[in-house]
């Protein structure tokens, strides 16, 4: 396989990865990719940008997977380039966060892995509009979701000659198996009690199964590129039944602060982590379109904390209504059909409580108090739901029964009177959960998935280079001391100003025209007319004769000759010289500002470090 000439390292890979998020225009995403590889390499860009997005894919118009990506074509046939990148997009929105659950962890989806391969056709096809008429390198870009994704496109179709994935979400084998005939050959032969019936392949002993698919991808997995940060969450979630890591994983310590949650997950059963994955996943959607309690409670539960506060507030008639019309039926269906799923993953967390406080207590997430106020809140939680569960099972109940309108008079006022109570002891008990103390633990956890907390540990053997956040962060230590300086950054200042000054200048010009145009210009074309009309009126005084009618008798009187003694002004106060010499002057100031900059930053490093360079290129783009 040929070497790739254009994203040559790690740093570059993810950054690019990141900037995909964004979703810039072309325009801008493809000035971002030259900006980043300027950064990096020091160099021009080598080849021409082929920019092609999954939204402009014809085969997946009508794709419901949630699969988004760009893809992007390198070529020079000068340099001998000809690329491929797939940008393939990581969990954003509710489809992939269903999709994470159905796909990876039940194993039971590769509609991404399926969209991945047919936008790489597309993507070829477009790309093969233009120059070049070979098969380019094809090089898959991932992280989070888009790893599973990448992975399984070429695992099972060799849609990619390379993979290069960052805290990526491991394949499951369980996807493998229902999916890819001869894998689910080879298991089924391997594995006697699968072979009559294959649902046994979720009662086999999973280590063996685990390592099985791991040794039968293994040849493939060389071509498989992860970055794996060990505060990952969804590292720790591969350690769970059905994921085997393929490929070759570097393994990096990225929050020194934690360990990692690997170790407490392989301790809880797998069904719970199943249940906590739903609860989280329902919440980080929810929260992420509206994060109004009301709203994320009921979409959760059924319960319409707007109904339970109108009963609290209302008249007894208004109540009646209420209770004993349709407006309760909704609520009702709606918690019937909602609230045992949403007990049940409560449960999942407060029957193992202490294990799952305890293993977060000793990895040092949270402190003892906070172990305890957590067990004893998710235990009051799900008393109050099975309590509020207890009363519409009694309510349905009663709706059911002969004595139908006596019954219900029982039980809504029962629910009606324990409702309100039970509602606001539930809004207690969320907001103790939601307080700032755990939403930062939460905050840190899940910081750990994302690329900027793992560009550090990337560029470690590099000790001159680090990144803060995405920005790429070099080591000055010619004043005796190491000090950090924000390349990017001064980049960004620096491409900025150069554009801001070029626009301001651009500005005065058009300022200068403007005065030229309609001051000069006018005040010149005025002149001239007048001037020419005055000659025409000397020359041909009998045509104008009628404009001095009572001047003189036209009867007794003719007019022989105009002479006129003409005096035209010059300009008076339209000497707008001073202002633009001003407007000028500080254009220059600004700009001799911007390069006095450049200057400072280019010698707090040798001449061998390329910063130089690097501003030169950046200011041309």
């Amino acid at each position: 396989m040929a070497a790739e000439k254009v994203f040559i390292t790690d740093e570059i890979r993810a950054r690019v990865i990141d900037l995909e998020y964004k979703n810039l225009p072309e325009e801008e995403f493809v000035r971002e990719i030259k900006r980043i590889y300027i950064e990096e390499t020091g160099d021009d860009f080598p080849a021409e940008i082929g920019y092609f997005h999954s939204s402009e894919a014809e085969s997946l118009q009508d794709d419901d997977s949630g699969y988004d990506g760009t893809a992007l074509h390198f070529y020079s046939a000068e340099k001998d380039i000809d690329e491929t990148y797939i940008i393939s997009q990581g969990s954003q929105d509710e489809t992939d966060w269903r999709y994470n659950i159905t796909g990876i962890f039940a194993g039971k989806d590769i509609s991404q892995a399926q969209a991945t391969r047919a936008f790489v056709r597309d993507a070829q096809k477009e790309f093969k509009k233009g120059e070049s008429d070979k098969d380019p390198l094809v090089i898959g870009l991932s992280h989070s979701l888009a790893n599973n994704n990448n992975s399984i496109a070429y695992l099972m179709f060799d849609t990619f000659d390379v993979v290069h994935s960052f805290n990526g979400a491991q394949v499951s084998y369980y996807q493998l198996f229902n999916e890819d005939d001869s894998f689910n050959k080879a298991v089924t032969n391997q594995f006697s009690e699968i072979r009559s019936n294959p649902l046994n392949i979720y009662k086999v002993d999973q280590d063996e199964l685990k390592k099985f698919t791991e040794d039968y991808y293994a040849e493939k997995g060389a071509n498989i590129h992860q970055h794996t940060s060990i505060n990952d969450v969804l590292y720790a979630a591969s350690s769970a039944r059905g994921f085997a890591e393929i490929g070759e994983i570097n393994y990096y310590h990225t929050n020194p602060d934690f360990p990692g949650l690997r170790e407490p997950f392989e301790k809880i059963p797998d069904e719970v982590i199943k249940n906590l994955q739903q609860l989280v996943i329902d919440y980080a959607v929810l929260s992420k379109d509206n994060d109004d309690l009301t709203h994320i409670v009921k979409e959760m539960s059924g319960i319409d904390l707007d109904i339970s506060t109108y009963l609290a507030n209302g008249s007894a008639l208004d109540k009646a209504v209420i209770y004993f019309s349709t407006y309760l039926d909704p609520m009702i269906k709606d918690m019937n059909e909602k609230l045992p799923d949403f007990i049940m993953q409560i449960q999942s967390i407060t029957q193992n409580s202490d294990l799952i406080f305890g293993e977060l207590e000793n990895k040092g997430y949270i402190n003892l108090k906070q172990k305890e106020e957590l067990v004893t809140t998710f235990n009051s939680l799900n008393g109050h739901l099975e309590e509020i569960e207890r009363l519409l099972q009694r309510e349905e109940k009663n709706r059911d029964s002969i004595f139908r309108n006596y019954a219900l008079i029982g039980s809504g006022n029962d629910l009606r009177k324990n409702l309100n109570d039970l509602i606001a002891a539930i809004e207690a008990d969320l907001a103790t959960l939601t307080k700032d103390e755990y939403m930062d633990i939460l905050h840190d956890i899940f910081e750990s998935h994302g690329i900027s907390e793992l560009l550090p540990a990337l560029a470690q053997s590099n000790k001159g280079k680090t990144y803060i956040g995405q920005d790429m962060v070099y080591v000055s230590s010619k004043s005796g001391k190491d000090v950090l300086v924000n390349i990017s950054a001064a980049m960004r200042l620096y491409a900025d100003g150069k554009i801001l000054i070029e626009d301001k200048q651009a500005e005065i010009h058009r300022f200068q025209a403007s005065i030229d145009e309609h001051i000069y210009h006018t005040y010149e074309t005025s002149q001239r007319f007048i001037s020419w009309k005055i000659n025409d009126m000397e020359q041909n005084p009998f045509i104008y004769s009628p404009a001095f009618l009572f001047n003189y008798n036209p009867n007794t009187e003719q007019l022989t000759r105009i002479s006129i003694h003409e005096s035209l002004p010059a300009l008076k106060g339209v000497d707008f010289t001073p202002e633009l010499e001003a407007l000028s002057e500080s254009a220059e100031q600004g700009n001799s500002y911007i390069e006095s900059y450049r200057k400072a930053v280019e010698e707090m490093f040798d001449e061998e470090e390329g910063i130089s360079t690097r501003f030169d290129l950046i200011g041309g783009l």
